[in-house]
């Protein structure tokens, strides 16, 4: 994600600099972007058992409605225990890891992107109350939402 931000600080300290009557000689400037978007067409992980596979991308594209792993299951004849020792095996982590992880990874998108309140943001990341997606956020990442979104902005 480019950072048009920075780009346009460095821009105007160079142009004033030269409207100060300095001498400023052309280099090139490296800055560092906001982050990288990942676009459905890259998140492809390989997984040759087609019963998880099916399970992942249902993970995936439905995460953030507030999906349960019994959902999930729906998606795939196999029983909770075999769909868990299969997650296990190919991304060494349970199906109720993975929908945790989208949801989260959807939260932080949201608090670097938008102004919404985290009321608005649990309901689009698939919690049901915030202040739970709160404690979650916190036990895996270590900073509240709000000072992920100041640390975030603050990079920008």
């Amino acid at each position: 994600i480019p950072n048009p931000e920075k780009i346009g600080y460095e821009a105007a300290a160079t142009l004033d600099l030269m409207l100060q009557g300095e001498i400023v000689e052309p280099e090139e400037v490296q800055i560092d972007p906001l982050g990288i978007m990942e676009r459905q067409s890259t998140n492809v992980v390989a997984i040759e058992d087609p019963d998880i596979a099916t399970a992942l991308k249902f993970i995936q594209e439905h995460a953030c409605e507030g999906i349960t792993v019994s959902q999930v299951l729906k998606q795939v004849p196999l029983s909770r225990s075999l769909l868990e020792r299969r997650f296990r095996k190919y991304l060494r982590k349970s199906p109720q890891e993975v929908i945790r992880e989208e949801q989260l990874k959807r939260v932080k998108q949201l608090l670097t992107e938008t102004d919404f309140p985290l009321e608005h943001i649990a309901e689009l990341a698939g919690y049901k109350h915030y202040e739970y997606m709160s404690v979650i956020f916190k036990r895996h990442l270590l900073e509240t939402p709000g000072q992920y979104r100041r640390k975030t902005r603050f990079e920008k």
